[in-house]
């Protein structure tokens, strides 16, 4: 079901925007939409070059855009805490995380610290920053919006996280994906369990099937099919409308909820799962190096 835009509260203008991802795809047309809409938008995006190019493009086009460096190349957790740490101290409020940078590789990559890449970007990555953002987002009474993807319907997390993490046994992309999707699934809704709405709400969503650079340079079977199908596929832009909706929706109608676009949608059983979104937070915070911190709940 999808809320009534007559009843969007407020603007999102002057508000503090984080898009990670944000250099292409669905991320640059989100952080494009945004700035048109006057948020203030902080960029992220793995190089200085990369986000330069992004900021210069939307600035043209949106001359008035108020627009912020937040380079970090999410596959390294170190350039993720060094993100982390600049973005809290140039901003004490952040209104809208959006997570929403991902990768597909048909091949098993293996990070510097020691996790397999679609994962460590997928998931860990932005498990670590929304943790690393939490006081700017929680003196915000902020919204975290996690992009998932319908693909987590054919993941199960049957094996230990660990295991996934590091990319152990057979590999084959497209599984490693479903599973960084459904993590990313289950990441909200344990957020959503550990703090009450207004404190921080927080939404999954799939924006849709969309024409971006997902699968780009790989010649494996999912890529391929991305890349022929690319020309029927959805434009970025239609995914960054309904991401740009979710940062105006009534906080009630996101709160643990999953998205397919602007309507809300039942995922997977496996989101229900409160012993497997439990574990997926504890093994999660134990392999970035966090402590469990406390929730607005006292849950």
């Amino acid at each position: 079901m999808r809320a009534d835009s007559a009843q969007l509260p407020g603007s999102i203008k002057g508000r503090v925007c984080v898009v990670t991802g944000a250099t292409s795809g669905l991320g640059f047309a989100t952080a494009m939409r945004l700035a048109e809409m006057g948020a203030s938008v902080v960029l992220g995006g793995p190089t200085e070059a990369e986000v330069h190019g992004a900021r210069e493009r939307i600035a043209k086009a949106v001359p008035e855009a108020d627009l912020h460096f937040g380079v970090g190349d999410l596959s390294d957790l170190a350039e993720v805490r060094r993100l982390g740490t600049r973005l809290l101290s140039r901003f004490p409020r952040i209104d809208v995380l959006v997570n929403n940078a991902g990768v597909y590789r048909s091949r098993r990559h293996i990070t510097n610290d020691g996790f397999e890449l679609t994962f460590a970007v997928n998931h860990l990555s932005h498990f670590l920053l929304t943790h690393l953002l939490l006081p700017s987002l929680l003196e915000a009474a902020g919204r975290v919006i996690n992009v998932t993807s319908e693909w987590h319907r054919y993941a199960k997390l049957y094996r230990p996280v660990e295991a996934i993490a590091r990319g152990e046994g057979l590999y084959m992309g497209w599984r490693a994906y479903a599973d960084s999707k459904l993590a990313g699934v289950l990441f909200t809704a344990e957020l959503a369990r550990r703090f009450e709405a207004d404190a921080l709400s927080t939404v999954a969503v799939h924006p849709g099937t969309l024409a971006t650079r997902l699968g780009h340079g790989t010649f494996a079977p999912v890529g391929l099919i991305l890349r022929l199908l690319k020309p029927i596929l959805e434009a970025p832009s239609i995914g960054g409308d309904a991401l740009v909706y979710l940062t105006q929706a009534p906080r009630e109608s996101l709160h643990g909820e999953y998205y397919h676009k602007e309507f809300t949608r039942t995922p997977a059983p496996s989101m229900k799962d409160v012993g497997l979104a439990r574990t997926l937070w504890n093994e999660s915070a134990s392999l970035v190096g966090l402590q469990d911190r406390p929730t607005s709940s006292g849950s």
